[in-house]
């Protein structure tokens, strides 16, 4: 009997939701340098199940990802081979804002020194 995608997903989406219950249960037991240490993964596990919630995936994609015991856990390591892109979107985020920043204050500096008329 062939699956329809709604159920693939919910059945996608239940292994990773029950995947991260445990790792956040696990991370619980831990000391908390661990787990300050295990913090960035967390949030990442977290976006990862969002996004396979929200993610439009194909039959063929669902069935690949359920084939994993662990699927959120091997998004994670895929993710990590691609991090950099985010680190470059944060890095011209910090660059750019702190640009703005620094134009404004300069703005206000500007508009100090003119001579009243």
């Amino acid at each position: 009997m062939k699956m329809s995608i709604e159920n693939l997903k919910r059945q996608l989406l239940d292994k990773a939701m029950k995947e991260q219950t445990e790792y956040i249960e696990n991370l619980k037991t831990l000391p908390p340098e661990e787990i300050i240490k295990k913090a960035y993964e967390k949030v990442m596990r977290d976006d990862i199940v969002t996004t396979i919630e929200y993610a439009t995936l194909t039959e063929n994609q669902l069935k690949e990802l359920l084939k994993f015991k662990a699927p959120v856990s091997a998004c994670f390591d895929e993710w990590q081979k691609k991090d950099d892109t985010y680190m470059d979107r944060l890095m011209d985020m910090v660059e750019e804002f702190s640009e703005k920043l620094e134009k404004k204050e300069a703005e206000k500096n500007k508009k100090r020194q003119e001579p009243e008329r």
